[in-house]
């Protein structure tokens, strides 16, 4: 795998952990801030990591108490969301998505719009027996895809086991 997710704290690698003994659903979002390399380039790093921080509230404002957001590195983050089959899952990011263009972002050089695309794994099922690093990789490869599709939307899939079902 290309990277390993950056956590501060052990809390969304037990939320991952926990889908095999509930039995239920859970899904990863991968998030990233499209061209966001240009935002630092044009508005400096001090307006980039306002951006960051702002992203990082208004994505807060739209999750539930027990989805854990964490950072994923640069301008990545996750989300770890219990009992959330794809369909809930493509649900949450439409809300994220809409969240974050609402409102421009203030930088001092004027307003600036951000666009999000992200990256759906779920484990659907208590028999998928998905461990955290293959529910990583796949969010991981589904965020690839909505880059390479034209950024500022979601693709995703669902882990039945050793066979995916593809959906986007």
């Amino acid at each position: 795998m290309r990277r390993t997710m950056k956590l501060r704290s052990e809390c969304p690698r037990k939320r991952l952990g926990t889908r095999g003994w509930y039995g239920h659903p859970l899904s990863l979002l991968i998030i990233d801030i499209d061209r966001f390399k240009q935002v630092n380039d044009t508005h400096g790093h001090v307006a980039g990591d306002g951006v960051l921080k702002t992203v990082a509230a208004r994505m807060k404002q739209v999750l539930r108490g027990c989805d854990v957001l964490a950072r994923y590195g640069g301008e990545e983050f996750a989300v770890v969301s219990g009992e959330t089959d794809l369909e809930a899952a493509r649900r949450l990011a439409a809300r994220l998505h809409r969240t974050i263009q609402e409102e421009p972002f203030h930088v001092p050089s004027g307003p600036l719009r951000v666009t999000i695309s992200i990256g759906v794994a779920t484990a659907s099922t208590p028999q998928c027996n998905v461990d955290a690093q293959a529910l990583i990789a796949t969010a991981d490869k589904k965020l690839y895809e909505a880059k390479r599709t034209g950024r500022n939307r979601c693709c995703g899939t669902v882990l039945v086991g050793p066979v995916e079902a593809q959906g986007r």
